[in-house]
């Protein structure tokens, strides 16, 4: 949501450069803390379907587990933000955020310190997803329900939301400017965790 209300700055003309340049890099890492985190959301879940057998998993253990995720996505985010502010300044005498929009200044900076990592995120999220429906697909029926047919489109699109998947549409919007991806951009990472 930060990253959300970061890009919102892009609307309004921020004249006071060190504000600018702070909105920059606070929307640049706010960005790929969100993707980092999203792509531990789907590590975690291919981990949670390959392990359903061993359930020996305590409150201490799962907190343990969470704070290392959480130490992982952001500490992930820190250096990709911090080598691009380190590259601008050795390479342009400049940490490289502000302009308008207030984001990254130079083109090949955005190359490698976003649209790169944040397709290679996507990308392992898309197999890792891949292999979660595998999984789902060979689970036997459990329960007094077994009869009843599993709604796996639903389940399916419900995990798809947290694993970051739905950026595709918006890469896609980018690309072609057809607002129809626009617009399911928007529905499905309004519907993230519903």
């Amino acid at each position: 949501m930060s990253s959300t209300l970061l890009f919102v700055n892009n609307f309004v003309t921020v004249d006071i450069e060190w504000l600018c340049k702070t909105l920059g890099f606070l929307l640049h890492f706010t960005l790929l803390s969100g993707f980092c985190r999203m792509f531990i959301c789907t590590f975690h879940m291919m981990r949670t379907f390959t392990s359903l057998t061993n359930h020996s998993k305590n409150a201490q253990t799962s907190y343990k587990t969470y704070l290392k995720y959480v130490a992982v996505a952001e500490i992930s985010a820190i250096a990709l933000t911090a080598s691009k502010a380190i590259v601008s300044k050795l390479t342009n005498n400049t940490f490289g955020y502000g302009g308008h929009p207030c984001y990254l200044t130079n083109a090949r900076m955005n190359l490698f310190f976003v649209a790169i990592p944040v397709s290679v995120m996507m990308v392992t999220d898309l197999e890792l997803y891949i292999f979660v429906i595998v999984k789902i697909m060979r689970l036997p029926a459990m329960g007094d329900n077994k009869s009843l047919e599993r709604n796996y489109p639903k389940i399916f699109i419900k995990l798809s939301t947290i694993t970051g998947l739905t950026w595709i549409f918006g890469i896609v919007y980018e690309l072609t400017d057809v607002e129809l991806f626009g617009c399911m951009f928007i529905l499905f990472n309004a519907c993230q965790g519903v």
